[in-house]
């Protein structure tokens, strides 16, 4: 008899002003958001005179392109060329994808410590 396994594609799809994008959780794709994701928050919260609105409106370019596909920001930006907007959204969605991570269980295996999962063996 052969066990059969399903894995579910790593993918979230996220719908932003009635754009629909998906959100790629591969193991390629999470590096490049650990490399630019901090980087946008810093940038979004750093906006303050018309200088960083240039630096942001980049940042936040290239971190929506990691999170939902190249040329994403500028379809986005399209329909609300707002960067303050646009930032406000970044951080909604990065919350909203890490929500939506652990509600289907993709995190939970790392927020255990080894001892935890270690006494959670020995328990059944």
């Amino acid at each position: 008899m052969a066990i059969k396994i399903d894995l579910k594609r790593p993918i979230i799809e996220v719908e932003i002003n009635g754009l629909q994008f998906e959100y790629d959780y591969s193991d390629s794709n999470l590096k490049k958001e650990l490399e630019v994701g901090e980087n946008a928050l810093k940038k979004v919260a750093e906006l303050d005179d018309q200088n960083g609105f240039d630096d942001a409106k980049d940042t936040l370019r290239e971190a929506y392109d990691v999170y939902l596909g190249a040329g994403s920001f500028d379809q986005i930006y399209t329909l609300n060329p707002s960067i303050i907007e646009l930032g406000v959204g970044y951080v909604s969605l990065r919350t909203g994808l890490m929500e939506e991570l652990e509600k289907r269980g993709e995190f939970k295996g790392l927020k255990q410590s080894k001892s935890q999962k270690y006494i959670q063996s020995k328990k059944k």
